[in-house]
């Protein structure tokens, strides 16, 4: 029996290993366009002031972010004078995301980890992910913090300024590709 013990446990370690996952993406500090996958459109703030809503909207070369890099694989997320913020801190699934004047808390720093050619960002405090509610994928619907799943509507592209990703058809498959 204990001569099979080795060689069962050094398979299941192989294949287990082999699964996909998401990785800490390192984006370098800078200016970006965050387009939802699959989608030309993009995350964009109902206005610039202070607890304005994340909400999809067609694709616009002004609508960019700036992401700074501040350690443990955590960014802060800046456009204009607000940064990308879980309203309150609060950790419940619905829970809006808006922009804020930064106050350094957690809920305004983000984990992103990168799924294949796509990334999710995911809200430090509340551990809570950038999420499109019901994955409607029309103008003014708005973003919240949901609980991780790492499919569609809570997968992204980050582009610099003026590099339009194309349009993908949208597959299925991709709900099933995609593991946390």
């Amino acid at each position: 029996m204990k001569k099979y013990l080795f060689p069962l446990c050094a398979t299941l370690l192989l294949c287990f290993s082999a699964l996909p996952s998401a990785q800490a993406a390192v984006i370098p500090n800078g200016i970006y366009i965050i387009q939802m996958a699959g989608s030309d459109m993009t995350v964009a703030a109902t206005s610039s002031k202070k607890g304005a809503r994340l909400i999809l909207w067609p694709y616009r070369p002004t609508a960019t972010w700036a992401f700074k890099h501040v350690g443990n694989d955590e960014y802060v997320i800046r456009t204009n004078a607000t940064v990308l913020d879980s309203s309150g801190g609060k950790s419940y699934n619905g829970v809006p995301i808006i922009i804020w004047p930064p106050h350094g808390k957690a809920n305004q720093r983000w984990k992103i980890r990168r799924h294949g050619d796509y990334y999710s960002l995911t809200n430090v405090q509340t551990g809570l992910a950038l999420d499109l509610k019901g994955n409607r994928r029309v103008k003014n619907n708005v973003f919240q913090g949901y609980t991780p799943h790492y499919r569609d509507g809570q997968l992204f592209t980050i582009l610099p300024p003026g590099r339009k990703k194309p349009r993908q058809q949208h597959n299925d498959s991709l709900d099933n590709f995609f593991t946390p």
